[in-house]
């Protein structure tokens, strides 16, 4: 993405109408493909995040070492805690890519192996319970590309480098 900062991304915001498009714009003139072409891979993109998830949450990712698997289940059927509703559902979700990452399951690692299941358990538990059209998600990936490629070019998003926190945070 060709944005260097949150002011110019703002900025681009303004011009486009929002942080998605601003994004979409950057990835267009970068890549020089269409616009329609770069939503349709951002939408596949969230289908790999979904399909993820579904599968993580059906406790069919299991580890070769079978120490991670079924954890989301067990979250995403429990009653118990202090916690429930959307948090619980996108703590499950959140679980369940990383399962599947665990399992050497297909995920989208975004930012990071490590990270990948926060974007897509925000994005579609969050889009579920606001009834979020598939345009909607689209646009909500969009938006999280620009500021995560803002934070990638100003900071850093490995774990290797900045800790567990620059890869999560």
């Amino acid at each position: 993405m060709a944005y260097a900062s949150f002011e110019e991304l703002l900025l681009a915001a303004d011009e486009h109408g929002s942080l998605g498009r601003a994004a979409l714009a950057a990835e267009v003139a970068e890549s020089g493909l269409s616009a329609i072409d770069v939503r349709a891979r951002m939408r596949e993109t969230l289908g790999v995040m979904r399909d993820a998830i579904e599968r993580g949450l059906a406790g069919e990712a299991r580890s070769r070492s079978g120490f991670v698997g079924g954890d989301a289940r067990k979250v995403a059927t429990s009653s118990a805690g202090p916690l429930g509703g959307t948090f619980a559902e996108t703590l499950a979700a959140a679980l369940a890519t990383g399962e599947v990452n665990a399992a050497m399951g297909r995920i989208v690692a975004a930012p990071t192996g490590g990270a990948s299941g926060v974007l897509p358990a925000v994005v579609l538990t969050v889009g579920a319970e606001r009834c979020a059209t598939e345009e909607a998600l689209t646009d909500a990936l969009f938006a999280a590309a620009g500021v995560g490629a803002v934070i990638a070019a100003r900071a850093t998003l490995s774990g290797a480098l900045g800790g567990c926190q620059a890869e999560i945070g």
